[in-house]
């Protein structure tokens, strides 16, 4: 966590304890009887000093940080640090303190509403069987389009071949999500 814009760092969990000292505390070690919904996150790129992050409830005035990450919730879905079934979205005021308090975040519950009742309330923003993978999404203020990038393995479960990447676009941060492109082994 930085408090001076990035000129130093402090990590505030100095022991993480095993599968469950994430940020969310999820936990899936065998990847059978349990899956992880936020797996790989990444900060959704709202533009300088969030300029682009969309008017939140309860105030309007006070942006949230976003973030994305890939996950299952089918015992029946692969799902490794490169791909998964499913993309998930969070999101917390920005302060060092609640970016740091898994009960501080809310997570997109569907149908455009946000929840504090932990992980397990999380819906997914898209599903895609085995086909979801690292995920980053940006605001392109030129379009005013939230655009989503997806890189998954093209011979899925093999992480260390090619991948294929794939664009999507909602006008809104949680989706709907329409489809742009697929470009096949690009990545």
């Amino acid at each position: 966590t930085s408090v001076d814009r990035g000129r130093s760092w402090h990590e505030p969990r100095l022991h993480v304890d095993g599968y469950a000292g994430g940020l969310f505390g999820e936990s899936a070690a065998d990847n059978h009887t349990a899956k992880v919904k936020f797996g790989a996150i990444h900060v959704v790129d709202l533009g300088r000093e969030l300029e682009h992050a969309p008017a939140a409830d309860p105030d309007p005035s006070t942006p949230f940080v976003y973030v994305v990450g890939h996950g299952a919730s089918q015992n029946s879905s692969p799902e490794s640090w490169m791909q998964g079934s499913d993309v998930y979205m969070a999101r917390v005021a920005p302060s060092a303190d609640a970016v740091n308090d898994p009960s501080a975040w809310e997570v997109y519950a569907g149908h455009g509403e946000w929840s504090r009742n932990g992980i397990s309330a999380a819906q997914p923003l898209i599903s895609w069987g085995n086909r979801t993978g690292v995920t980053t999404v940006t605001y392109v203020p030129a379009v005013k389009r939230f655009i989503m990038c997806v890189s998954t393995p093209t011979f899925s479960p093999f992480t260390t071949r090619e991948f294929d990447t794939y664009l999507l676009e909602s006008e809104h941060i949680h989706g709907p999500f329409r489809y742009i492109t697929y470009m096949h082994a690009f990545g």
